[in-house]
């Protein structure tokens, strides 16, 4: 019960001191010092340096020390940690909050647990940071390696914040304990030598992630949002940057890019599908079209959430039903917020406009009402993104047995829980009531974003009995076709033939989501689930098949779910 003595030291190599005017390089000239730092190959110093992490008794105050002859009496230059890449010479890094505290810990003090100030802001800027990292090695501009040591550097970073926020939940020795060893990981994972100490000095350590950021940035992106730019990337042959094994070891035998991936019936296809599920569906569309020309009967598209009527942005599809209103289909457009829709539907032929809020007990007559105006006898899209309740509306239309089944089924979900653990969002007025007053339907869920929607299993179940094979996952959404309806070759791609046992080693919708929502960079940081969660989230994965469900339902209980949502296991 006492601070370590001598920690072990942390290997370095130093490179040239970082230049002020670094942002103000060409791209390859910036990446080339990037590289340099990582790397340092020839043209960058040598000379090794030993660094302490800041564990002296009294707490994390003053700079780091420099160990050994070695030291210089001048500022430290900036350096970057001689890891293996991927993580491979760290250990594991332990979850926060640890799983024990869902039992143990005090819910109050975990109620009122916020990010130290200004810890919210750090968190964002790694948000930020992963998406660069992952938006960059997919575009090729840095290795695979180096995008590996900068999210386990995020991912230490957010273990040291983290334990701060749960200061509450240990007594005073082991939460000392605690900070000291999340500051020593910190360290040993900096991607440069810095003159102070970054687990003390938090404007240290955020200008730290903002200039990583910057120096993989690519300046004509700096006028596209990150994440949808990151999906334009990523939406051809999937992610390229996976979490190292110290922060996912789940993720260590990810497939590598431009491998066949996803579900089984994309990889079975002769001819693959985009990777995204929105650009799936659009793909599929496009040839159920060529099948239907000059044949009896019309085919409405239906979306449930059109907001602004976006089709696209920045070359990825945000929206595939929008994309085929723009295309002539004819079709129902719902969007809760009056006044979003007005400007597309000024180019729409064909598409019924309807605004506000809707419920489950009236979308099947507004879809029915609307088909029966534009004569249509089948639907060949239904989208699904309302934030709320999702599995509700579409249950709804599903069971409906005077509305056709669609051919394509694009929905969001929740990807946080991984199968087996089926989790559905119950429908409440109160929340659409909230929606209304406010501009972001998000900012209604505050720090419970991670129990809205549908889980992954809960979709399966709902549509896989109603003749659905899962054809595309992505971070966001899921694209189901029904079985069918489209000859994709290559076999016969049935939903569930893959090989393997069970559990979660021969489960192949566990694997999928693996893939598409645990092990893909940024998904830690996506949308701020797992800031709002009182669970390290890595745990539904890494607890293992049998441990899952019992995890994910002693989270739910302790932070309240089942007030609004309902939770089992298949």
């Amino acid at each position: 019960s006492k601070w370590p003595s001598d920690p072990p030291a942390v290997k370095r190599r130093d490179a040239a001191p970082l230049p002020h005017t670094l942002l103000g390089l060409d791209l390859a000239a910036r990446l080339r010092f990037f590289d340099c730092r990582h790397r340092s190959p020839m043209g960058c110093a040598a000379s090794s340096r030993v660094l302490l992490p800041a564990v002296l008794a009294g707490g994390l105050g003053g700079p780091l020390p420099a160990a050994g002859a070695a030291a210089s009496s001048s500022a430290p230059a900036p350096s970057v940690v001689e890891a293996s890449g991927a993580g491979g010479d760290f250990e594991f890094l332990e979850h926060c909050p640890s799983l024990k505290f869902l039992l143990e810990a005090n819910l109050t003090c975990f109620e009122q647990s916020d990010p130290p100030s200004p810890g919210g802001v750090i968190l964002r800027h790694l948000e930020n940071l992963e998406h660069v990292a992952a938006l960059a090695v997919v575009s090729g501009r840095v290795s695979k390696e180096i995008g590996m040591d900068v999210l386990s550097f995020s991912e230490s970073v957010y273990g040291f914040l983290c334990i701060q926020r749960y200061a509450c939940a240990y007594n005073h020795i082991d939460f000392m304990q605690e900070v000291a060893s999340r500051c020593q990981q910190l360290v040993a994972r900096l991607l440069m030598k810095v003159d102070g100490n970054p687990c003390v000095e938090f404007d240290l350590l955020n200008a730290m992630i903002v200039e990583a950021t910057e120096v993989m940035r690519l300046p004509a992106e700096f006028s596209t949002p990150l994440h949808d730019a990151l999906e334009a990337a990523v939406a051809k042959e999937g992610p390229a940057l996976f979490y190292p094994s110290d922060v996912a070891p789940l993720c260590a035998k990810m497939p590598p890019h431009g491998a066949r991936r996803g579900p089984p019936l994309r990889r079975a296809a002769a001819e693959p599908p985009p990777w995204d599920a929105a650009s799936a569906a659009l793909w599929v569309l496009e040839r159920l079209d060529r099948g239907r020309q000059g044949g009896a009967g019309r085919a409405a598209v239906v979306n449930l959430g059109a907001h602004d009527g976006t089709c696209s942005y920045g070359g990825k599809v945000v929206d595939p039903a929008n994309c085929a209103f723009e295309r002539g289909h004819p079709g129902i457009a719902l969007e809760g917020k009056p006044g979003l829709l007005q400007k597309s539907s000024d180019h729409w032929d064909g598409v019924h406009l309807h605004e506000g809020y809707i419920s489950p007990w009236n979308v099947s007559k507004i879809v029915r009402d609307s088909m029966e105006a534009h004569q249509a006898t089948s639907i060949s899209l239904l989208k699904i993104d309302l934030d709320h309740a999702d599995c509700f509306f579409a249950q709804a239309l599903l069971s409906d047995p005077a509305l056709p089944l669609p051919d394509i089924l694009v929905v969001e979900y929740n990807k946080a829980f991984p199968p087996p653990v089926r989790f559905q969002e119950r429908f409440s007025d109160a929340t659409v009531a909230d929606f209304s007053g406010s501009e972001d339907s998000w900012l209604v869920f505050g720090k419970r974003r991670q129990w809205m929607g549908c889980s992954l299993q809960s979709w399966h179940d709902l549509v896989s009995d109603l003749g659905y094979s899962l054809l595309a996952a992505d971070f966001e959404d899921l694209a189901f076709l029904r079985n069918g309806v489209l000859d994709l070759g290559g076999g016969s791609g049935e939903l569930g033939k893959e090989s393997g046992g069970g559990g979660a080693a021969g489960d192949w919708l566990f694997h999928v989501w693996l893939e598409a929502a645990h092990c893909a960079a940024p998904s830690r940081r996506l949308h701020g689930m797992q800031n709002s969660a009182n669970l390290d989230l890595r745990a539904l994965a890494e607890e293992g098949w049998e441990d899952r469900c019992h995890v994910a339902f002693s989270w739910w209980v302790h932070e309240r779910g089942y007030l609004h949502s309902d939770m089992s296991c298949r």
